[in-house]
């Protein structure tokens, strides 16, 4: 009724649900500030909605945190399974790497890699002394004549990088009156020889033996060592004795 209306509205805030019609109302008022006017809301007191409401809000907030907890079980199987070849190599890693290393999984791989490659390159040094030193015998056998024909020698030496291609051989040993190291390399690299050759370690420090596998037997040696000569005394200020030996086509 009107005069039921307008005792609601003579209340200065309405804060419990009211009946007006047959029908119950929540009443919310609002007094502005700038007019002075009153303002007035009225919605319907159905239990039915509120609840509905708060049930689809219920839903929802379960909804969110089902999809959260699927999510976080699918990150972390994700990750358990992405992240395994990285800890398995972790695990090699650390059985490989030096002790005391810290235990941050970056640093550790770095340090086994690094352990590695340091391991890698001494074993490599070892591997290639242990070949000078298995050709320098190979060598020796065959200055001692220990090898009946050079096709011997060849099938020898198959898998050391020694072949006498050539029919004809002949030896040249060269004393270096001053004791230096990488000389026959040297040699070697400088002056381009054009026809194969190898040296060896003597026991004597400054002693290379040359061992020319000659095309023809006709090819003369004095020239060649008298250039190795000739570098030698001008490029490092080295003296030197040459003694050359005869060229001959049997490895006997």
């Amino acid at each position: 009724s009107q005069d039921n209306l307008r005792s609601i509205l003579a209340q200065p805030q309405i804060t419990s649900p009211v009946k007006e019609g047959g029908a119950e109302y929540v009443v919310r008022r609002h007094q502005s500030i700038d007019n002075g006017w009153a303002y007035y809301a009225f919605i319907p007191n159905r239990q039915t909605t509120f609840s509905q409401a708060s049930a689809i809000m219920r839903d929802f907030i379960l909804a969110i945190i089902i999809i959260i907890l699927l999510a976080s079980v699918t990150i972390y199987f994700l990750q358990k399974v992405n992240y395994a070849p990285v800890r398995r190599l972790l695990d090699k890693a650390k059985q490989v790497s030096p002790e005391g290393t810290p235990s941050d999984e970056l640093t550790t791989i770095s340090n086994a890699l690094d352990f590695l490659s340091m391991q890698n390159s001494s074993l490599s040094s070892k591997l290639e002394d242990s070949l000078t030193a298995v050709k320098n015998e190979k060598l020796h056998r065959l200055l001692s004549g220990d090898y009946p024909s050079k096709d011997d020698f060849n099938l020898d030496c198959s898998e050391l990088e020694l072949s006498l291609p050539n029919a004809y051989f002949s030896i040249g040993i060269l004393m270096v009156h001053t004791q230096t190291e990488n000389l026959a390399q040297e040699i070697k690299k400088q002056l381009q020889i054009p026809y194969i050759y190898y040296y060896l370690h003597s026991f004597h420090p400054n002693q290379i033996i040359l061992l020319m596998n000659l095309p023809e037997k006709e090819t003369s040696l004095h020239p060649l060592f008298s250039r190795i000569q000739t570098y030698l005394s001008e490029s490092r200020g080295l003296f030197t004795t040459i003694g050359v030996g005869s060229v001959v086509d049997s490895t006997e």
